[in-house]
């Protein structure tokens, strides 16, 4: 009997077994012309199990992932050239990421940005106080997230104050208002947990 554990480790598991296998055969096959042959036929066999819309883009990665699975040993006639292996098999680039430290980390850097762009619009404007607002609810949900007591209305106003230099004044009430209207006007549905439909009426 032929065990799954002495076969080899699949090179890309998501393809599974079979096609791993196919790819092995196709680099068996004596000419060049049948081993292209067969591997078109891989490729054709791999965009059905995608289920994705054929494109050039999808043609193109497939045939890179037909290299990978033959180890690169594969001599066909690629239609898109040779997949090397340094552009395929290696580390992704390191992702910079900004040094700088938040002055107060439990709001989040995407508060923070909508602080700095906000600061920029005119005080006093209808743009200026709905972003301000906006900004001030959405600190209020991110603390909430850390602190499961209820937030203080006048430490958001305080804290809004201190992250914009000054810039962005709210009173406590302003932002009471305004959670209480976002909480009457949008109605949170969990992504799984959907409302329960109404039960059918019976006919009588």
């Amino acid at each position: 009997m032929d065990y799954i554990s002495e076969q080899g480790a699949l090179r890309m598991p998501e393809y599974g077994r079979y096609m791993q296998n196919l790819v092995e055969y196709a680099c068996q096959l004596p000419t060049r012309e049948e081993r292209t042959r067969c591997a078109q036929n891989i490729v054709r066999s791999m965009m059905v199990l995608s289920g994705q819309k054929d494109s050039d883009e999808l043609r193109r990665k497939l045939w890179d992932h037909v290299a990978l699975m033959s180890n690169f040993q594969l001599d066909v006639d690629y239609p898109y050239g040779v997949p090397q292996p340094e552009t395929l098999v290696g580390k992704p680039e390191r992702l910079s990421y900004r040094q700088e430290r938040l002055p107060m980390r439990y709001y989040g850097r995407v508060v923070q940005d909508m602080i700095e762009i906000c600061r920029v619009l005119s005080p006093g404007t209808q743009e200026f106080e709905q972003a301000a607002l906006a900004i001030a609810v959405q600190m209020k949900k991110n603390y909430l997230q850390w602190n499961r007591d209820q937030v203080d209305d006048e430490r958001i106003a305080d804290d809004i104050a201190r992250l914009s230099g000054g810039r962005i004044q709210l009173q406590p009430q302003q932002i009471a208002d305004a959670s209480a209207w976002l909480e009457k006007t949008v109605k949170y549905v969990h992504p799984i947990q959907t409302e329960p439909k109404p039960a059918k009426k019976r006919k009588r």
